[in-house]
């Protein structure tokens, strides 16, 4: 009987802690760090509200704005931010969609006018490496010491897009050559 309470008793312990860690990624905040990015631990995170605001419509800072409060994040103090659910990495004062961390990081801007955009690429070696547009020179650039990737590529032909989707790996086509 004692082995049976002592094993009711851990298992309410485990089950009470286990309760307490969160499972599940706020749709706003910033991140201060790649760390913090890596980890999805967003600073001053919060979910859909009609009380909090996070403003990003400024070209040097994010405010997270509450009824009572206003806090600045400026770009050289953060790695990026969070925002209706989709990660934003700062860079050179511009805000990139972080669209996919693997091998390489992808990133997206939209440029333009309402109702006459474009959609453009760019990648990073790392979280905190620089951003460069998606092109075969830039790719040689960073990869020209990967011999199996040059070689990949010297052999892609011009006429097909290296960002073409691969359904099968989930990934721009060239990332599976890297």
């Amino acid at each position: 009987m004692k082995l049976f309470f002592t094993i009711l008793m851990l298992t309410t312990a485990v089950s009470s802690v286990a309760q307490t860690v969160r499972t599940d990624t706020l749709a706003n905040g910033i991140y201060l760090s790649d760390s913090d990015f890596q980890k999805h631990n967003l600073t001053n995170g919060f979910n859909k509200s009609k009380s909090i605001k996070l403003l990003d419509n400024s070209s040097h800072f994010i405010s997270i704005k509450t009824d009572s409060s206003k806090h600045k994040f400026y770009y050289d103090e953060i790695w990026g931010y969070r925002k209706n659910g989709l990660d934003w990495r700062i860079y050179n004062a511009d805000s990139y969609q972080v669209d996919y961390v693997g091998k390489v990081c992808i990133y997206s801007l939209v440029e333009g006018m309402p109702g006459n955009t474009s959609r453009f690429l760019y990648f990073s070696t790392g979280l905190n490496t620089p951003i460069h547009p998606i092109s075969r020179k830039t790719l040689s650039a960073a990869f020209h010491s990967n011999t199996t990737f040059m070689e990949t590529l010297k052999k892609f032909p011009i006429t097909k897009s290296l960002t073409k989707w691969d359904k099968e790996n989930k990934c721009y086509r060239f990332i599976t050559w890297l």
